[in-house]
């Protein structure tokens, strides 16, 4: 991660950080850091005690592709969440935009890297180009977390992704899960400050009741040791090469995937019943009928790679870099199709395969209110992802596909039932707007 060698490493012999329980504890420091970072600032900027500035609300501004853990934070250390909604088609936020949410109550910006939706990566060093111009104007100090959890064990070991550590300026932190990505035990999580001073030292409680001095960085104080453990042999037994070579073998996995997924097509005309034509075309086998004017896509693809990427071929290339090894898609709506993807997961379910169907849209941490996740999207549209880890090897990947292909064929077939129940869902919840004064 770059994290340059900080004033006081002579002092305390390390890098100011901390193992952590999952990356979720890892943001939960980060943020209170800042919290606590931006109320000292605050009360010397304003005049004020700190007891006073207790009284200001801070927010933190934020993608609404956030993890859940931000909504723990956003409830448990009283801070408000400014979201900027990015496009439907990038899955990240805007860096203007970014910026044009900050104001003196912002503690910091947090930058995704790899959402849990598409796998896209927020784009951290133009957030801190804008965020450098912006705090020389108005004399803030607004700096970034980025939230690595899973792009933490993943863009390191890719040589052509965008700076996004510690060499870029405005990074004042970073934390990841060693769980995810990093081929550890459930429950390991990782926070590095770029350093001590008016960062970590403000979650740094010194400890002195066991003999000696210690600092403890973390909420809980008990913990079991094997995460840490597992990642120390992790990093023995694999290197710098064998992370390289588990991240490029899940990339082209997931291009397997994602190319498997942009051959499956449907015969014009088919959008499910009962009466309809229910045949599933595979270009990796060569089905008839599968020339442009007699077929449609299935997916429409949503990840940073997509129909581009599908195209150009081997993932070495430039844009299968700045990515998780994740594929996001949605059904085709141009085939106005009975059934969602989360009835697509339920079905592949009984295939023994869990992946993940969306609705493009959020709970407000304080309001409650469902909101869309993008501005150029309906919340009520689905989505899937199919995260590609290390077990996942081409012949699981091959059942995977052909599990997708039968769950789709079954769908199809009992396409009128969908059409049915979605359409009383779709009543009742007109009709229970309407009753609390909502105009749908």
């Amino acid at each position: 991660w770059h994290c340059p060698r900080p004033a006081s490493f002579e002092q305390y012999g390390c890098y100011p950080g901390a193992g952590t329980v999952g990356s979720t504890e890892a943001c939960l420091l980060a943020a209170l850091a800042l919290k606590l970072r931006w109320r000292s600032w605050y009360a010397r900027t304003t005049g004020q005690s700190v007891a006073q500035v207790r009284g200001v609300y801070p927010n933190l501004v934020i993608s609404t592709c956030f993890q859940a853990c931000w909504e723990k934070f956003f409830r448990y250390m009283d801070v408000e969440p400014n979201f900027v909604a990015p496009s439907v088609r990038t899955f990240a936020v805007d860096a203007k935009q970014i910026a044009a949410a900050c104001n003196e109550r912002t503690i910091g910006v947090i930058a995704v890297l790899g959402n849990h939706y598409g796998g896209q990566y927020d784009p951290v060093r133009a957030i801190s180009d804008e965020l450098r111009a912006l705090n020389a104007r108005t004399g803030w100090q607004i700096g970034i977390h980025v939230d690595a959890a899973s792009g933490g064990f993943v863009a390191p070991f890719r040589p052509s992704s965008t700076p996004w550590d510690f060499r870029v300026p405005a990074v004042l932190s970073i934390s990841a899960s060693g769980h995810k990505f990093g081929e550890s035990v459930c429950g390991t999580g990782w926070v590095v400050w770029r350093e001590r001073e008016d960062l970590s030292e403000h979650v740094a409680v010194d400890v002195a009741y066991l003999g000696g001095k210690a600092e403890s960085f973390t909420l809980n104080f008990s913990r079991p040791a094997s995460g840490v453990y597992v990642q120390l042999y992790k990093f023995l037994r694999l290197g710098r090469d064998g992370y390289s070579r588990l991240t490029d073998n899940m990339l082209s996995t997931a291009h397997f995937l994602r190319t498997s997924l942009a051959a499956l097509r449907l015969p014009h005309g088919t959008n499910g019943g009962a009466n309809g034509e229910q045949r599933v075309l595979n270009g990796r086998r060569g089905d008839e009928g599968l020339d442009g004017n007699g077929s449609t896509p299935i997916f429409t693809l949503l990840d940073a790679v997509g129909e581009a990427g599908c195209r150009a071929g081997a993932p070495g290339a430039s844009w299968h870099s700045d990515c998780l090894p994740v594929v996001a898609a949605c059904l085709n709506p141009e085939l106005e199709l009975p059934f969602d993807c989360i009835d697509l997961q339920h079905v592949l379910a009984e295939s023994h395969w869990y992946v993940s169907g969306y609705k493009m849209s959020f709970h407000h941490p304080e309001s409650g209110e469902l909101q869309p996740l993008f501005t150029d999207a309906p919340a009520e549209r689905t989505m899937l992802r199919i995260v590609v880890k290390s077990s996942l090897t081409r012949q699981l990947a091959g059942d995977l596909v052909a599990s997708l292909e039968k769950a789709i064929g079954f769908l199809l077939l009992v396409g009128d039932g969908y059409a049915h129940m979605h359409a009383r869902s779709k009543t009742r919840t007109k009709e229970h707007a309407t009753s609390n004064g909502v105009v749908c």
